[in-house]
């Protein structure tokens, strides 16, 4: 017959001795509870500076856009400005041309200034003869030394 050591016979139950296998399994167990209750607490605080740096840049993003968005609207207004501007040169131009047309500067002398066209006895011609002339500068013909005129204008400043 196979007797076993932790039974007892009678009316008391079996005794159970405590082992070591158990406080050992215990505080294995104890640990492992800690390090899993640490590394939650790490991943939490990971998810955290995540989220919050995620954030961040999310808002930079949007700060940015904006920031373009204003320059976009600054640079259609030049351009509308530059526009106006554009369109009311070209006016003053075909302002400009207008008064210098020969009709509007005849019409303007006969009537504002009184002035009328002369008569073909009042028209004389003068007869101009053109003649070309060139003359030689006497110091660059006597002289042909750069040099020497060099020196004779220190002299000159000299004396």
């Amino acid at each position: 017959m196979v007797t076993n050591r932790s039974y007892e016979y009678g009316t008391s139950p079996r005794k159970i001795k405590p082992s070591i296998k158990t406080n050992n399994a215990h505080k294995k167990a104890k640990a492992k509870a800690q390090k899993e209750k640490k590394h939650k607490a790490v991943f939490k605080l990971m998810l955290v500076s995540l989220s919050v740096i995620t954030f961040a840049i999310l808002l930079g993003i949007c700060y940015r856009y904006s920031l373009i968005n204003q320059e976009f609207k600054d640079i259609q207004g030049v351009k509308k400005e530059y526009l106006a501007l554009q369109a009311a040169n070209d006016q003053m131009e075909i302002g400009i041309q207008s008064q210098y047309d020969l009709t509007v500067i005849e019409r303007y002398a006969k009537d504002k200034l009184g002035m009328q066209k002369a008569d073909a006895n009042q028209i004389k011609y003068l007869d101009i003869e053109k003649k070309d002339k060139v003359e030689l500068n006497q110091n660059i013909l006597n002289n042909n030394n750069v040099f020497q005129n060099v020196l004779d204008e220190i002299l000159k400043v000299l004396d």
